[in-house]
């Protein structure tokens, strides 16, 4: 079940996605990029094997902690 409620949100949240591209143009490359993303994080849920399943989600969970470092250091750093 909980399959069903990740693709539900991830096409839910693609959806958004395309109407922000629509509405607003000059953010196609990002929407586009978005839009790929969530369609890549939504799929890896329906993978069947349980070990690269797990290495993917660590993989993931560890690329957004890292992101949010390195937009805090910019942030810190007055680049942003």
């Amino acid at each position: 079940m909980i399959k069903e409620f990740v693709l539900a949100g991830g096409i839910f949240y693609i959806l958004l996605d395309g109407v922000q591209v629509l509405g607003r143009p000059s953010v196609n490359m990002q929407g586009l990029a978005v839009g790929i993303l969530l369609l890549a994080a939504t799929s890896v849920f329906w993978y069947r094997e349980e070990v690269p399943l797990k290495r993917w989600e660590y993989l993931l969970v560890w690329c957004a902690v890292m992101l949010f470092v390195v937009y805090g250091v910019l942030i810190l750093g007055g680049i942003l």
